[in-house]
């Protein structure tokens, strides 16, 4: 699944929603499934997770000081509202070499 995928997209009834298509690739491999996301909503957690699905959510995202122009986008909240970029000093790339 990629940040651009819509709600409406997420939604089980949707046929090529990628969740459920995940769901069933792990299903068919006997491999547990793990959701990571920055926000999973409550009913979404209690479902799957009775369903064995482990999930982890993503808070207090870091950013270089270079990043701060990025930051302050991702706090509007006419724009993605989220609370949680913050910017670090000891991060000096947005990605670390491998």
């Amino acid at each position: 699944m990629d940040a651009s995928t819509s709600w409406e997209d997420m939604t089980p009834l949707a046929a090529s929603c990628p969740l459920k298509k995940a769901l069933q690739k792990c299903l068919a491999l006997d491999a547990v499934p793990v959701l990571i996301a920055r926000r999973i909503p409550y009913v979404t957690f209690v479902v799957l997770s009775r369903c064995g699905v482990i999930m982890h959510q993503l808070y207090n995202q870091l950013l270089p000081n270079a990043a701060a122009d990025i930051a302050a986008q991702a706090k509007q909240k006419t724009l993605l509202g989220y609370g949680d970029p913050r910017l670090n000093p000891h991060h000096t790339a947005l990605c670390e070499p491998a």
